[in-house]
């Protein structure tokens, strides 16, 4: 999976993880509120981020959620720059008191905050499609507003970007 970065667009302030010289996780500092409504049905959530291009496997039957009700949810993105390995990416985050966006946050936070995607794609790795092929899917707000599933292939490029949670 190949993602791209590209500065600009707004600031950021960034705290630099290392552990031994090694740099371990880059955690932006920005925190983007949204309000997620649980109940509301994916296809209704994504017809309300008004995407460019939308994959046709983005559906509630594919990405089953059991989360309810509604609340006010602070996205925090995390970009390692350098390629990661996804189980190394969710032991990063728990390291950090984070646990991956799901798929209904991701999309409350494409519709409130449809810039961010313009200068990035952001992967939630929370929500999971395991296809018919056993191969795992997740879902991404691609640069240019699109939506689109994805796998990594072994690892996640440099330029990728998490939508992560706090505990």
């Amino acid at each position: 999976m190949k993602c791209h970065s590209k500065k600009g667009g707004f600031a950021m302030e960034d705290t630099t993880y290392r552990q031994g010289g090694d740099v371990l996780g880059l955690i932006l500092q920005n925190v983007y509120p949204v309000a997620v409504d649980y109940d509301r049905s994916i296809e209704d959530s994504v017809r309300a981020g008004n995407y460019r291009w939308i994959d046709q496997s983005v559906t509630s039957y594919n990405f089953p959620s059991t989360e309810t009700g509604s609340r006010e949810v602070n996205i925090e993105l995390i970009h390692f720059g350098q390629k990661m390995e996804n189980d190394s990416v969710l032991h990063e985050m728990g390291k950090h008191g984070l646990r991956p966006a799901t798929l209904k946050e991701l999309l409350a936070l494409g519709e409130k905050h449809p810039y961010l995607q313009r200068e990035f794609s952001i992967i939630a790795l929370g929500s999971i499609w395991k296809h018919w092929n056993s191969c795992l899917f997740y879902v991404c707000l691609g640069k240019e507003r699109l939506l689109y599933i994805t796998e990594p292939d072994r690892e996640w490029g440099s330029g990728c970007y998490f939508a992560a949670v706090r505990k």
